[in-house]
């Protein structure tokens, strides 16, 4: 898939150093030391999306409550791209909670009382939670390539984190134990257009350690490329 991406001229910088540009191409090159990839892709939502009106209650939004809502949550797979990403006011971000975008424009169109509204929406998440079994990513089919896990290639800084025995070692073992549980993945891993793993490395180990898969799910963006 190809992400969205602002004009030519975009440059991330850390440290007084440019860590990721867009080139003329409209490629997005990462350079290949240690970019924290959500970071980098709210950065790029901030500099394209610049609305200040939030699209689900129309209110005019202070930048001191300037939030960026996951479309698609994260709590069902959903992935920090800029495709995903959307500006809208503190407020609505918190009550939209694990809803994807039409499922909370529909509730929020019923006018309910504050008690009614959280029944309501706690109801929908039940149902999503039941096909957790069967779906497991909740993110559009274009979105997703099923690619042989041995296919993807781990950049040298991953190489360096010891999972098992540092603070990830939590997230880690909670991840495998989400799979054992419902035989699927909760998020893709986001690669390149060459398969180097730029997010989701422990998913990445996930999936390697408990043996499950042949192939996982990625999302595979084609404008992007470590270098």
């Amino acid at each position: 898939m190809l992400i969205d991406l602002p004009n030519q001229g975009f440059e991330f910088i850390r440290n007084m150093q440019v860590n990721a540009y867009i080139n003329k191409d409209g490629i997005l090159k990462i350079k290949k030391q240690y970019v924290k990839f959500e970071d980098l892709m709210y950065a790029l939502t901030y500099t394209m999306k610049r609305d200040m009106v939030c699209p689900f209650c129309g209110a005019i939004i202070r930048a001191k409550s300037l939030t960026l809502d996951h479309m698609y949550p994260r709590d069902f797979g959903g992935v920090s791209i800029p495709n995903n990403l959307i500006p809208c006011c503190r407020k609505c971000n918190s009550n939209k909670g694990s809803l994807d975008c039409s499922e909370y424009y529909r509730l929020i169109a019923k006018n309910l009382s504050r008690g009614d509204f959280e029944k309501e929406k706690q109801k929908i998440i039940d149902r999503k939670e039941k096909k957790r079994y069967t779906r497991g990513i909740f993110l559009p089919e274009e979105w997703l390539k099923y690619v042989p896990i041995d296919d993807l290639i781990v950049r040298d800084y991953y190489k360096t984190l010891d999972l098992f025995g540092s603070q990830k070692n939590k997230k880690l073992f909670s991840n495998m134990a989400y799979i054992k549980e419902y035989n699927h993945m909760k998020r893709p891993v986001i690669v390149d257009k060459n398969l180097f793993i730029v997010d989701g490395y422990v998913w990445y180990v996930s999936a390697l350690v408990t043996k499950k898969f042949k192939k996982i799910p990625v999302v595979m963006i084609d404008n992007l490329e470590l270098i």
